[in-house]
């Protein structure tokens, strides 16, 4: 496997795992509306999916 694509497939999922942060994090701020690790997990989401879309 070349490195462009080891670095591809690195970058794809670590814009999966933001997906999956942001989704988790809404479900928990959607439980407790004043829940300051669901702010930090949908904070995190946003910085792996914006790493994603700047590779893109």
């Amino acid at each position: 496997m070349t490195e462009e694509k080891k670095e591809q497939y690195f970058f794809m999922s670590i814009g999966y795992i933001g997906v999956l942060l942001l989704l988790v994090s809404q479900l928990r701020y959607m439980l407790s509306s004043e829940d300051s690790f669901g702010r930090f997990l949908s904070l995190l989401a946003l910085l792996c999916i914006g790493s994603y879309y700047k590779y893109i």
